[in-house]
């Protein structure tokens, strides 16, 4: 109800019922229009009208009399009660798909239906993760606009000012990944690609197939299948041994199908991805690559193999096989028809000594077949020969490690395939009940295939191998790191066109190195600086850098410092300790030395020494070697070095020297008197062959400064190993020069051999 009054333009009041005042209330496109009249009463008479609102907000009042307005452009703020919810609507809640945008409306109205339009605050449960909503207040009701991130029910909570409008909807999952793609990359890999990204299955780190494709796909995976997403959209299948998958384009294709419920999308609020898409083949053509192995000649009694087990082309999958042959004979019809008979999975054709004609060129034609469908041939030359060839081969390993510093012989034989014998009036073979090796000249060539071997800087006396059945190549001529191969070709003598090769393949490995503290063990005073210099010996000289690690062990308390972890120490192996670092007490210092290539060989390489720290003044001595390595050959001559410090000043200011040299030996052994030059000089000079190999000898310097005021002393200690010599074995003499016989031939042993079986053989 409004109450008003009424005046003149004198201010005089007017209480007449012939006053009519037409008022009209606009909100937007709403106008609500009324009229007030006179009503009467005992006091002041005024004007009165009731209106009826059914929309809160602000309405703009004008008021007319007589057709004039008599004012205009006042704000009526209009109220509306609480909202409740049975007064309310809601739409929007049908159709909510997770994932994808979604709009509820709410018209709220308060108990006498009138539209509250209060912004509200907007809640979803269960809320474990963000809807993202936005609330919209409009001229006739709230706009709720969200993101449901799961499926399943879900409840809206819409709180006007503390009154909650309430109301479940179900979020029915998002459409799933399709499978755009499923093909083979390679002859072992499947992509299989989807439009958008996954929750990649839920796999986390592991590689089982099993967890996202169905078990029939599975079992035609192979032995010990791998899967991943390589990215969210793209799921990596290789294929495992023995795998029996097949594309489009086979005559069988597979599908690969997805296992069910596990796949979704990324925010997993999808349907999962069910059944699955024909295998596609490859974009490139893979064919076959067939590799036959078989002689070029075969002699007149020998069987022949003809060997393609070394082809591919397959992804690890067996090849199909098939033979033919083109030649000429009596025998060409029943060779070609047992050469059909064999099965697919022969890879390797034997054929008897009886099935061919001598004296014919034959070629072997071998088709291998991928499970793709593609073939390749090859055709193999043989000629069947009319006289027996020797038979050639490597003794032996026909792979062989070695190291560059190592001295190689590959030992080459021939022998006479001398079980049978070519019987002219039969014209077959029959069994040979003698047969003699007859001279054979042998060639020795790179395999142009492997690593190249220079042979025109060999030493003559090496070189001249190459025309012998053993080749033999000097130390350090092999560069380490890489394969090289060998063909040894044995002709007869008589008949050099009678011949056949054997193939050997060298693997050369970088050698061991040594690591040496230069100086060796020794005392010194604990007023002395202390550096201690890394040496390593490397056979290969390998251009790479030196890393090193320092470490102590006392048996008295001490704690390494920052002098372990320099530069100098690090990289430079050099450890320097100043003065009165170390406390008095026997201190063992280790280095490891790792230097690439780093092979089992060539890491965490250690040496150590003893250095015993004195309060008393002590003559500071190292000892230095004609070599830095830790193993010495025992035909190699030895010589040390006793190195007091200040040497040339002590001496230039009068001083004196003197030293006495003692030895220690893993099996006993002291006495260096009879092993060297003299064992109380500056100098220790044994002479090779005079240690015993696989000795380790410990020598030890005690040097006496003298000067006129006093003399001190100090010592030194070093280490070193002889090479192990074989303790027995075989000495094979085949030829002995200028018609000598066998008593001519001598044999030096150095001392430490065990028992040495000569075997004569002409």
């Amino acid at each position: 109800s409004l109450l008003g009054a009424a005046f003149d333009n004198y201010e005089n009041f007017v209480a007449r019922s012939d006053v009519i005042f037409d008022l009209t209330f606009t909100k937007g496109t709403t106008s609500i229009a009324a009229k007030a009249s006179l009503k009467p009463t005992a006091g002041v008479s005024t004007h009165e009208v009731d209106v009826t609102f059914t929309e809160s907000g602000v309405y703009t009042l004008q008021v007319e009399a007589g057709g004039l307005v008599v004012f205009s452009g006042v704000n009526v703020v209009i109220k509306a009660g609480p909202v409740v919810q049975a007064k309310s609507t809601i739409t929007g809640l049908e159709g909510v798909e997770a994932g994808a945008k979604a709009t509820i409306t709410i018209v709220p109205r308060d108990a006498a239906g009138n539209i509250n339009l209060a912004t509200p605050v907007v809640t979803f449960s269960p809320n474990t993760q963000s809807f993202g909503e936005t609330v919209t207040v409009g001229t006739n009701a709230v706009t709720i606009d969200f993101t449901s991130p799961i499926f399943g029910d879900v409840t809206l909570n819409a709180n006007f000012d503390g009154a909650i409008i309430s109301s479940a909807m179900t979020v029915s999952p998002s459409a799933p990944p399709a499978l755009t793609s499923v093909k083979m990359a390679s002859l072992t890999t499947i992509t299989v690609t989807f439009d958008m990204d996954t929750n990649n299955g839920n796999m986390g780190a592991s590689q089982d197939c099993g967890l996202v494709l169905s078990a029939a796909t599975l079992a035609k995976l192979g032995v010990g299948p791998l899967c991943g997403f390589t990215k969210p959209s793209e799921l990596q299948v290789i294929l495992g041994a023995d795998a029996t998958i097949l594309p489009v384009g086979s005559t069988a294709p597979d599908t690969v199908i997805v296992k069910d419920g596990t796949i979704l999308n990324a925010a997993g609020n999808s349907y999962a991805v069910t059944g699955g898409a024909l295998l596609q083949a490859p974009d490139t053509t893979v064919v076959p690559s067939v590799v036959v192995k078989a002689p070029a000649t075969v002699g007149i009694c020998e069987d022949l193999t003809v060997d393609a087990s070394g082809s591919f082309g397959s992804g690890g999958r067996n090849l199909a096989f098939s033979y033919s042959v083109e030649g000429l004979g009596s025998k060409i019809v029943t060779l070609s028809d047992a050469l059909k008979a064999l099965t697919s999975d022969q890879s390797i054709a034997d054929i008897d000594k009886n099935a061919m004609n001598y004296g014919i060129n034959y070629n072997f034609i071998v088709t291998a077949t991928n499970f793709l469908g593609q073939t390749t041939s090859v055709k193999t030359p043989v000629y069947r020969g009319d006289t027996q060839v020797p038979t050639i081969f490597i003794a032996g390993k026909s792979a062989i490690t070695t190291e560059s510093s190592s001295k190689v012989t590959i030992p080459c034989r021939a022998e006479m395939p001398g079980d049978f014998v070519f019987d002219s009036a039969l014209q077959t073979c029959v069994k040979n009940e003698g047969g003699d090796l007859f001279p054979v000249d042998f060639t020795w060539t790179g395999d142009k295939t492997k690593a190249t071997f220079d042979a025109t800087s060999l030493p003559a006396s090496f070189a001249s191998t190459m025309t012998t059945r053993d080749f033999t190549i000097p130390s350090n001529y092999l560069e380490a790191g890489k394969t090289y191969g060998f063909v040894c070709t044995g002709a007869d003598a008589a008949a050099p066109d009678r011949k056949q090769s054997a193939n050997v393949e060298i693997t050369v490995e970088y050698s061991a190195y040594d690591v040496t503290i230069v100086g060796g063990s020794r005392d010194i005073s604990a007023s002395s600086v202390l550096t201690l210099e890394a040496a390593v010996f490397d056979p290969n000289d390998a251009p790479f850098p030196t890393r090193y690690a320092w470490d102590v062990a006392s048996d008295v308390t001490y704690k390494k410092g920052a002098e372990f972890y320099s530069d100098a120490a690090l990289t430079g192996g050099v450890l320097t300790l100043p003065a009165n670092e170390l406390p008095p007490g026997t201190h063992v210092f280790t280095v490891m030395a790792s230097k690439e290539p780093l092979t089992s060989k060539r890491q965490a390489v250690s040496s150590s020494v003893t250095i015993t720290v004195k309060e008393q003044e002590v003559l500071g001595v190292s000892i230095g070697a004609n070599t830095d390595a830790k193993v010495l050959k025992p035909s190699k001559t030895l010589e040390l070095f006793c190195d007091p410090e200040n040497a040339a000043e002590t001496v230039a200011n009068g001083g004196s020297f003197t030293f006495a040299w003692s030895m220690t030996s893993s099996i006993g052994d002291a006495d260096l008197a009879s092993k060297a030059n003299g064992v109380d000089g500056f100098s220790l000079v044994i002479p090779g062959g005079t240690l015993l190999p696989g000795v380790d000898y410990t020598f030890k310097c005690d040097a006496t400064k003298i000067t006129a005021d006093s003399s001190v002393a100090g010592s030194a200690a070093r280490t070193v190993s002889t090479e192990t010599n074989p303790s027995s074995g075989k000495v094979l003499l085949v030829k002995l020069p200028n018609g000598k016989t066998f008593t001519d031939a001598t044999i030096d042993l150095a001392s430490g051999l065990g028992d040495i079986e000569l075997i004569a053989k002409d």
